[in-house]
C-alpha cells in the first residue's frame, strides 16, 4: 500500500499543477473582459538622473500581456519590437516579455552621460487582443543635465497631398550625431521632448518597412534647427532620386493626343522646355512639327478654350443663318412651365426632413493652406500633336534636359505605336442573299422527278 501511495499522489499533483496552469483567464459565466491593458508603474520614473545606471526599463500592466506571434529575438520582426522606440541608438532594442512586465534597454547598453527617451508605441494587447491606443514615454538620464527642448513640427505627403500617419521622425543632435526618433500622430504632426539643448538635423521619412530607420530608398524631407528654435518648417515627403525619370508609358487618348507617363513626379518648379521636344513618325523619322507636351492642367485649359471657341463660331453661324432665313414662320413657343412655389417658412415645414447642405465641410487642420504654397506634383504630361494620329505607324519621342525633383536633368525616349481600329461588325441579315426565303422541298421535287417512270 505504501508503494502505491506515492505514485498516487505524485499523479494527482501533477494533475493539479496542469489544472492551475490551464486556468489563465476569468473564471466562466463572469462578464468579458474588454479593457486594454493599463499601466501600473514605471522603472525609473521619468526625468530621472541615474549615473551608471545597467538595469532594464520597466513597465507594469494590470494584466497578462500577449507576446504575439513571434518572440522578440532582435531581429525587430516581432510583434513587440515594433512598437517600442530606444532613442538614441541605431539598433533593435532588447524587449523581454513577463506576462504582465515588459523589460526594454538598448542592445549596446547604457551610454554614460547622455539622455535617453524610452517610448512604448500603441498596439501593446493582453491576450484577449484587447488593444491600447495609447503611447508611453519615459526620459531619464545616466548622468547628463536634465532636457528641457522639445521640437515640433508636421509632416505632409507632397504626393498624396495629404497629411500622413505614424512617419518616422528622426532628430539628430549634433555633432555627436545622436539620434531621437518618434512618430507623427493622425494628423501628421510630432513633438519630440524633453531632449538635450542644441542643434538638430530633422528628418521625416515614410519607412514603409516599419524598421524605424531611415533609408537611400524611402521617401524624405529633412530640415535643421538651432538650439534657439523648437518648430520644425513643414516637411514634405518626396523621393529624392540620383537619376531622372524615364519614360514608363504612352498611351493614347484619342487622334489628336496622348498620355505619357513617367516612372517618377517631375520638377513642378521646372517643367521640361517644350523647345527640346523632338517626335517623329518611323521609320523615315519624319518629324511631326508643332508636337507639344502639357501638364494635365494645361490640357484641360487647352480644351476648355479651343471647346469655347468652337461654341462661338458655332452661335455666329447660327445667328448668321437666322437672320438671313426671315420667311421661314417661327415655331410656335413651348407653354412655360408653373413658377415654382415659394418655400414655406421653417416653422411651417416638417419636423422630420433637415436642408441637405451643399456646403463642404470646413478644413479644420490646416492642410489646404499648407498645400496652397506649393504646386501639386504630377507623373505624366500629354502630347499633343496639330493634325492626326496615323493608324498603323510608329512613333519615338524625346525629350531633352528632363527634371526630376532632384534636379538632375537627363534625356529620356520612348516608343509610340498607333494601333489600328477594328473594322466595324457587319449585320449579316442584310449581307448575302435573303436567308428568310424558304428552301424548296426536298420531298416535292423528288415527285416531280418521278412522274412518268413506271411504278
Amino acid at each position: 500500500m505504501i508503494r502505491l501511495a506515492r505514485p498516487i499522489l505524485a499523479g494527482a499533483a501533477f494533475a493539479g499543477a496542469i489544472a492551475a496552469c490551464a486556468r489563465i483567464g476569468s473564471p466562466p459565466g463572469g462578464p468579458e473582459d474588454k479593457a486594454p491593458p493599463r499601466l501600473l508603474a514605471t522603472t525609473p520614473e521619468s526625468l530621472a538622473i541615474l549615473p551608471g545606471f545597467k538595469g532594464s526599463v520597466e513597465l507594469q500592466f494590470d494584466e497578462t500581456l500577449s507576446e504575439g506571434g513571434t518572440p522578440s529575438l532582435g531581429t525587430g520582426t516581432s510583434d513587440l519590437e515594433r512598437i517600442v522606440l530606444v532613442s538614441p541608438s541605431n539598433n533593435v532594442p532588447d524587449v523581454g516579455w513577463h506576462r504582465s512586465r515588459l523589460s526594454i534597454k538598448p542592445k549596446e547598453g547604457w551610454k554614460p552621460n547622455r539622455v535617453y527617451r524610452v517610448q512604448l508605441l500603441p498596439g501593446v494587447k493582453d491576450i484577449r487582443n484587447n488593444l491600447a491606443d495609447t503611447s508611453i514615454v519615459i526620459t531619464f538620464t545616466t548622468g547628463a543635465p536634465l532636457p528641457t527642448a522639445t521640437i515640433t513640427g508636421r509632416v505632409i505627403d507632397w504626393a498624396a497631398r495629404k497629411l500622413p500617419p505614424a512617419v518616422l521622425v528622426e532628430a539628430i543632435l549634433e555633432p555627436d550625431s545622436l539620434p531621437y526618433r518618434a512618430l507623427t500622430d493622425t494628423s501628421g504632426r510630432f513633438s519630440i521632448g524633453p531632449l538635450p539643448a542644441g542643434s538638430y538635423l530633422v528628418f521625416a521619412v515614410d519607412d514603409q518597412n516599419h524598421n524605424h530607420k531611415r533609408e537611400n530608398r524611402e521617401r524624405f524631407d529633412s530640415a535643421r534647427v538651432d538650439s534657439a528654435t523648437t518648430a520644425v518648417p513643414v516637411l514634405w515627403l518626396q523621393p529624392h532620386d540620383t537619376v531622372p525619370p524615364r519614360i514608363e508609358s504612352i498611351t493614347p487618348n484619342d487622334s489628336t493626343s496622348a498620355t505619357v507617363l513617367f516612372t517618377g513626379p517631375l520638377d513642378p518648379y521646372a517643367p521640361p522646355p517644350f523647345a527640346s521636344i523632338r517626335f517623329v513618325m518611323l521609320p523615315d523619322s519624319t518629324p511631326v512639327d508643332s508636337a507639344v507636351l502639357l501638364t494635365a492642367e494645361a490640357d484641360s485649359v487647352d480644351r476648355l478654350r479651343r471647346k469655347a471657341t468652337a461654341d462661338s463660331i458655332a452661335a455666329l453661324t447660327d445667328t448668321t443663318r437666322a437672320k438671313a432665313d426671315t420667311t421661314k414662320k417661327k415655331p410656335a413657343e413651348a407653354p412655360k412651365p408653373a413658377p415654382t412655389p415659394p418655400r414655406p417658412p421653417a416653422a411651417q415645414r416638417p419636423s422630420g426632413l433637415r436642408p441637405i447642405s451643399t456646403r463642404p465641410a470646413p478644413d479644420t487642420t490646416g492642410l489646404g493652406a499648407l498645400l496652397a504654397t506649393r504646386p501639386a506634383l504630377s507623373t505624366k504630361l500629354i502630347l499633343r500633336v496639330p493634325g492626326r494620329f496615323e493608324p498603323g505607324k510608329k512613333y519615338a519621342l524625346e525629350i531633352l534636359a528632363l527634371r526630376g525633383l532632384s534636379g538632375i536633368p537627363g534625356d529620356v525616349r520612348a516608343g509610340l505605336i498607333i494601333p489600328v481600329p477594328k473594322p466595324a461588325k457587319t449585320d449579316s441579315t442584310h449581307a448575302g442573299a435573303d436567308t428568310t426565303r424558304a428552301r424548296p422541298d426536298s420531298t416535292k421535287a423528288d415527285s416531280t422527278s418521278s412522274k412518268g417512270k413506271p411504278q
